[in-house]
This record gives C-alpha cells, structure tokens and sequence, in this order.
C-alpha cells in the first residue's frame, strides 16, 4: 500500500519548481528581473496589458504584418507580445490571420514579378523557376542512381582467409 502522505523528495520538490516556474514564465523571478532591467535599461514596455491588444492589431497592419515591427513601434518587448498571444488564443488568432493576409498579399505580389521576370529573353533562371513551380512532375530534376562503392573492413585475419570470407559472404566466383 502507497502511503498518501509520503513528502516530496528534494529532486521532486526542484523538478516540480522548474516545472511551475517554466509555465508561467512571466512569474520566474529570474526572468522577472530581466525584464525589468530590460525596461530601465531600454525603456521599452515589458507588460502587454489586454488594453493594448485592439491597438496593436491597428499597428500590425499598418507594419504590413511583421509583429516584430509593430511591437518595437508600440515600444514594447516582443517576447511580452508572443507571452499575450500565448495566453489569448483569441488574439493569437486575430494577429495570425493579419499575419497571413499580408503574407499572401506579399507571395502574390513575388510570383507576379517573377512570372513577368521569366518571360524576358535573359532571365533563364527565373524561367526555370517558374517552370518547376507550374509543373514541377514534368520539370523536376533528374538524377540517376550512382554505383557506390562498399569497403568491408575484416581484421584479425590473413588476406588469403579474408578473401575467402569476402567470397562467401557476397557469393562471387
């Protein structure tokens, strides 16, 4: 019978602070202290407050979607940001979907030039580009299989034996 009430060794009891400590990352004194070293040192905003959410989703679109951006021009330390988006999934998912429109757009706007690009006389490499991107089944790269060469390594015995054993192991006459 396991006794209910048997205390935690050290090592439990330490593995289990790391554990707590590791997620709520925001409450490990150690890391608490940086960030405020951080924003005496810098200046920068370290606390992400729920209130400051609507605004930065206003700022990640006028940074075109790069949050790293929009943080540093909010004034605030981005890993505060990832800690909110951590915590709100909700605003992870409004700052994602920003995130990827603004991805498309900026791919979109990529393939056109390179599609245009392609189409001039001196831009074979773009043209290939665009080749294997249309149909990359019929463009693919082709290689074909080279020999490669195999050394056995059979110590302890002489080069009459260790012929013999080459011979019997992979059967040649």
């Amino acid at each position: 019978m396991v006794n209910a009430y048997r205390t935690k060794s050290v090592k439990e009891l330490e593995s289990s602070a790391i554990k707590r400590a590791a997620k709520e990352l925001h409450d490990n004194p150690y890391y608490s202290n940086f960030l405020d070293t951080l924003e005496v040192d810098t200046g920068v905003q370290v606390r992400f407050t729920d209130d400051k959410k609507e605004e930065f989703l206003k700022t990640l679109i006028e940074c075109h979607g790069f949050p790293s951006i929009a943080g540093n021009r909010m004034g605030f330390y981005f890993g505060s940001i990832q800690y909110a988006m951590k915590k709100d999934p909700m605003f992870a998912q409004a700052v994602e979907a920003v995130r990827s429109g603004f991805t498309q757009e900026r791919l979109d706007g990529m393939e056109e030039i390179s599609f245009e690009q392609a189409k001039k006389a001196g831009c074979v490499t773009e043209r290939i580009f665009q080749l294997k991107a249309h149909d990359p089944e019929k463009y693919r790269e082709r290689t074909q299989p080279s020999a490669t060469q195999v050394n056995v390594m059979v110590a302890g015995i002489t080069p009459k034996d260790r012929a013999k054993v080459l011979k019997k192991e992979f059967k040649v006459k």
